[in-house]
């Protein structure tokens, strides 16, 4: 597959289990998120570039920003290889096969295994790759092991589209491929998700304490003293069961004497 196959339909031309109408709803999704991001990077996203020019194969590592997390990052890589039976050979990367690599938790844990099935996934990159994910099918995730639609790697095609890096000139004069090089630069998948989960925590006691402080701000502007302000919510006392009344005697009827 090319990354323009899959950007087009990512588990492949002969599966509809994607309608057209579903993928182009997703790719649109992601360009406005990926736009939030850009704004909120000021439009810096840090990538390396490297060449192998004996195989004709060029590869890309994106340091691409979570959604959520600031100052967090995946690392998303991307392997263009081809042969003379490629289209635009030498000049456009989008009709290169492609391979891919990325610790976001979301490949990790539901693509992984599927693109290392389907022989989309970069061999090279193996080491820093989950174990779980590399030897166990995901029967829960991805029972049917598709290749669908990574957020992660769906931004660095973004970000690689943006500034023009389908365009093999690009690459004239980057590093020289070498796995050990590649591998320095990306953080085993196993330690990302645990970062991941530590700064998830992170922000989710930094978040309360922001609704906690606007709560605040909100009582005093409606003047409330700071003797009431445990009593905004009070348990109100059982109340007691009203004993039941006898029930009425019946009334006599009085016959009107004879006169």
């Amino acid at each position: 597959m090319t990354l323009e196959e899959y950007i087009n339909n990512p588990i492949g031309k002969t599966n509809a289990i994607l309608t057209v109408a579903a993928r182009e709803s997703i790719r649109n999704d992601y360009s406005r998120r990926f736009d939030n991001i850009l704004l909120r990077e000021n439009g810096k996203i840090n990538y390396y570039l490297f060449e192998n020019t004996k195989n004709n194969t060029y590869y890309i590592l994106v340091k691409v920003p979570s959604e959520v997390i600031d100052n967090f990052y995946y690392e998303v890589v991307m392997k263009f290889s081809a042969d003379a039976k490629v289209e635009d050979l030498g000049r456009n990367l989008l009709k290169y096969k492609v391979e891919f690599y990325s610790n976001d938790p979301w490949f990790v844990y539901t693509y992984a295994h599927a693109f290392i099935k389907n022989n989309m996934f970069i061999k090279d990159t193996l080491p820093r790759m989950s174990k779980l994910a590399r030897t166990k099918k995901p029967n829960v995730t991805n029972p049917r092991e598709d290749t669908g639609y990574v957020k992660s790697i769906f931004f660095a095609y973004l970000f690689m589209k943006q500034r023009g890096l389908f365009n093999v000139s690009q690459y004239k004069g980057a590093e020289p491929y070498s796995q050990a090089s590649l591998l320095k630069k990306i953080e085993p998948a196993d330690q990302k998700i645990e970062k991941r989960q530590e700064e998830g925590k992170k922000y989710s006691k930094k978040k309360k304490l922001v609704v906690d402080k606007q709560l605040a701000k909100k009582i005093e502007s409606i003047g409330i003293s700071d003797e009431n302000k445990d009593r905004l919510v009070t348990t109100t006392n059982k109340v007691q069961k009203v004993k039941k009344t006898r029930a009425v005697n019946k009334t006599k009827v009085i016959k009107p004497k004879r006169k």
